[in-house]
């Protein structure tokens, strides 16, 4: 199966991030991928995305079809209505975040923050 590379914008602001860009590629598929498939929408070498989905199946972030050597996205990743009540949440923190005493990007504030939270949640539970 061809899978297009990612535009120009988004390649650009996954570059840096290539777990990041893989799961945009496999979130845009709507079938199950192969790793050659995988590395060159992501325009990186077979042997680093290999790697990272490693790393990212035993985060439980992609599933892989042993007998058909095929990786896809989990489910849950799909899911719409998650996306639209997660959103306003990142927003907020976005809002919230004091930037004055840290060198740290936002972005990485917030998603410690939600990895954060979410381990409170799960020790509650």
């Amino acid at each position: 199966m061809h899978v297009m590379s990612m535009s120009q914008s988004n390649r650009r602001s996954h570059s840096n991030n290539l777990p990041v860009s893989i799961i945009f590629v496999l979130y845009q598929s709507k079938t199950m991928l192969s790793l050659s498939s995988i590395s060159n929408a992501c325009r990186s070498p077979r042997q680093k995305v290999g790697y990272h989905l490693s790393t990212l199946m035993e985060r439980g972030l992609v599933l892989c079809d042993p007998d058909k050597k095929k990786y896809g996205l989990q489910p849950c990743l799909r899911d719409l209505s998650l996306i639209e009540k997660l959103s306003p949440l990142v927003e907020a923190i976005t809002g919230a975040v004091d930037i004055t005493q840290t060198n740290m990007p936002v972005s990485e504030i917030v998603f410690n923050v939600l990895e954060y939270y979410l381990q409170l949640h799960i020790v509650e539970a």
